[in-house]
Parts: structure tokens; C-alpha cells; sequence
């Protein structure tokens, strides 16, 4: 599916995101006041875009390593796609859970407005993508119009679990999903999932199917050859 293949328009949601880098106006009271979502395509050149959140809870193997890589995530990302992490503030308020030391210094998390998110993007998406409870990676695409007008694309939403420790799992980190993107961005690739699998497992399954195929075939032909021989 082309990433320009768009479906629905979007209605003008209140979202309290923070990308990796701080869009003004952000924030505000309860955690609900800020536009960030729809800030950031409005100031996108027209044209297809990528929207990209990530839910992942601030003890996460995902905001750690966002805390010590996420200078060179931002230059990475750079102005092709905006990656945003839902229920994470620059604003402290009642109820602010402090995340890093590093690049996430001075970000505060709320469970309420985490929540809030989940639920929203879960209920406009039709349930295209429901909360693991662990590290989720969820892309969607957008259109900016020559008006500056935004459409989104419900049904193109598309998600994977990234993996919460590096090598103890068959599925991407918050790293490895951030250098596929942006390496599928770069070269045009028009991949339907952005580059993006559900997780090694899988190509390694669609890697190994031709060898299971070629093994299979040579196992039948050796026992038709066999019986042909009365052995």
C-alpha cells in the first residue's frame, strides 16, 4: 500500500504528546491542553507523512535508551518523520512521575493522560491497534493538504511490540525500529510497514521457508528414489 493511500480526514483532537524534541504550546492544564499531534503536520511542506507514537511506560528498556541516544535519534529523524511518546510532558503538575537524566531531563509522565491517549488512538484507529502493555510502536499515515489541511488514515494504523532487552528477544528495539523507518524514508522504499516487521522472528521464518521447501523437496525425491530401488 502506497504511503500516500489515504482514507479519512482527521477531526481536530487535543493530544498531550511530546516528539523528541519540544513543539511550543505543548502541555497546558491537565495534560490535555496542547495540539502537538496536528502542530506537527501543520508545519510540514505538503504532501504524505508519517505519524509514529510510541506507548511504552517511563521504567521501559525504550525510555532508557531514549534518554542516552535520544540526541542522536533527533538528528537521525531529522525532518522526515516525527516520533512522539503519549502521556510525557516538559510541564510538572500534580501527579508527574520524573523520566531520565539526560535527554529526557526535565520530561515528566502521567498515567491519566497516557491513558487518555491509548484509549483515543485505539477508538479512531477501530481497534487496528490495541495496547500490549508492554513497548508499543504504532505508524500511521497522514497527508499534509496545499491548505494545510490534515488528513489521517485510520485504516493504514499498523504496530509492533518493540523488545524490552537488547538480544533477549525476536523483536526490534526502540533503536533498530528507528534506523528502519528512517533508512525506508531515505531511499523511498514505499514499504507498506515503513520497514518494519513484526520481528526478527519473522524474517528469519521467511528466510528459512525456502530451505525448508528446497529440504522437503530433496527428502521426497530421495525416498520416491528409494523405494524405486526396493531399498
Amino acid at each position: 500500500m502506497s504511503h500516500s493511500a489515504l482514507l479519512a480526514r482527521a477531526a481536530v483532537c487535543e493530544y498531550s504528546l511530546t516528539v523528541l524534541w519540544k513543539i511550543g504550546g505543548g502541555g497546558g492544564g491537565g495534560g490535555g491542553g496542547g495540539n502537538d499531534y496536528l502542530r506537527a503536520l501543520w508545519r510540514r511542506a505538503p504532501g504524505p507523512a508519517v505519524v509514529a507514537f510510541v506507548f511504552g511506560h517511563a521504567d521501559s528498556d525504550a525510555m532508557r535508551t531514549l534518554d542516552m541516544r535520544g540526541a542522536y535519534f533527533d538528528r537521525r529523524t531529522g525532518d522526515l518523520w516525527d516520533l512522539f511518546f503519549p502521556g510525557y510532558e516538559m510541564t510538572q503538575r500534580p501527579g508527574a512521575q520524573s523520566v531520565g537524566r539526560r535527554f529526557t531531563k526535565g520530561w515528566y509522565f502521567y498515567a491519566d493522560a497516557f491513558d487518555r491517549r491509548r484509549n483515543e488512538i485505539s477508538r479512531k484507529s477501530g481497534e487496528r491497534w490495541v495496547y500490549s502493555g508492554g513497548v508499543d510502536l504504532v505508524l500511521i499515515n497522514a497527508i499534509v493538504g496545499e491548505g494545510r489541511e490534515v488528513t489521517i488514515d485510520w485504516a493504514s494504523t499498523f504496530s509492533t511490540n518493540l523488545a524490552e532487552q537488547r538480544g533477549t528477544s525476536a523483536k526490534l528495539t526502540l533503536a533498530e525500529a528507528i534506523e528502519r523507518i528512517t533508512h525506508d524514508l531515505e531511499t523511498g522504499a514505499e514499504d507498506a510497514t515503513y520497514g518494519i516487521r513484526e520481528s526478527r522472528e519473522d524474517e528469519a521464518r521467511s528466510r528459512l521457508i525456502p530451505d525448508l521447501l528446497v529440504t522437503t523437496l530433496s527428502e521426497i525425491a530421495a525416498a520416491l528414489a528409494s523405494r524405486g530401488l526396493g531399498i
